[in-house]
């Protein structure tokens, strides 16, 4: 049963996003496990919105939105972590001043979210050898881990959501995307007869540390039903018939787990309703 207090902050959480072009040093975390009834059957799921963004520069990206240099193995992230500074992961980073007013108070609200949930603390740049650049390019893309010096986050036109910005730090901090998980197969079913010709690549299968965390159906890593669809046929079925894939607004409830878990972050872990997780 859904507490009376979760249901006050999902509806204060709604009410916020309607409002965020008009609110001014808003901040913004939704830790959840996903309302099935929070989803449209035409909403655009976060990975869609994603894809319509990265549409025009889709080539350079593996899985729809993360950046591999030609350096580096598409599939090893080994020591991609970011340092731990005392009971706190410190991660460096910059904003672009291309950014308007309005899209800085959605990217500051997405960066509280982790500082309110994990032991992920993003500080001002200050001359640190490695760290986050956000930047206004094309589309909404990501590097999966620390890969050394200045990364760039890019957060272009159709990105500046709550979720997506979410989604593409979460990437920044060392996860793949949901259903690429080593045991995706015992809960999600890819139907490849649907995906768009040349881009099943996108659903490989990867050797992941899953950190003993369960399959995150809700998570905001996860793709939608219907990503890259040739014909408007699902690409990925859910095995529980219950289950909803692709939410869109925030971090899961797992999503935090996992990075609390892979930064060992102790009694740092809160989540919105308060306490330890």
């Amino acid at each position: 049963m859904v507490s009376p207090l979760f249901q006050c902050l999902t509806l204060s959480a709604v009410r916020f996003i309607a409002s965020v072009p008009r609110v001014e040093n808003s901040v913004f975390v939704f830790v959840h496990k996903l309302n099935r009834t929070s989803l449209s059957s035409d909403a655009l799921t976060i990975n869609s919105q994603i894809l319509a963004a990265n549409s025009p520069v889709k080539s350079l990206f593996t899985e729809g939105d993360v950046f591999v240099p030609m350096t580096r193995n598409a599939r090893i992230c080994n020591n991609c972590r970011w340092p731990t500074s005392g009971s706190l992961v410190q991660v460096p980073y910059t904003v672009s001043a291309s950014f308007s007013s309005t899209e800085m108070n959605v990217i500051n609200s997405a960066i509280n979210g982790f500082h309110l949930s994990t032991c992920i603390r993003f500080v001002p740049y200050k001359d640190q050898t490695n760290y986050i650049s956000i930047v206004k390019k094309d589309g909404c893309w990501s590097l999966v881990g620390l890969t050394g010096g200045s990364q760039e986050i890019s957060l272009g036109v159709g990105c500046i959501q709550n979720g997506i910005i979410q989604h593409e730090i979460i990437h920044a901090l060392g996860f793949w995307h949901e259903q690429s998980r080593s045991d995706r197969n015992i809960y999600v079913k890819i139907n490849y007869e649907n995906i768009q010709t040349g881009l099943e690549g996108n659903f490989q299968q990867l050797e992941t540390n899953n950190l003993n965390v369960p399959y995150d159906y809700s998570s905001v890593m996860h793709y939608g039903p219907k990503d890259f669809s040739k014909n408007g046929g699902d690409t990925i079925t859910p095995l529980n018939p219950s289950a909803t894939i692709g939410q869109r607004i925030g971090m899961s409830e797992n999503d935090i787990l996992k990075i609390n878990k892979l930064y060992s972050c102790g009694a740092q872990k809160r989540s919105i309703l308060g306490g330890s997780m």
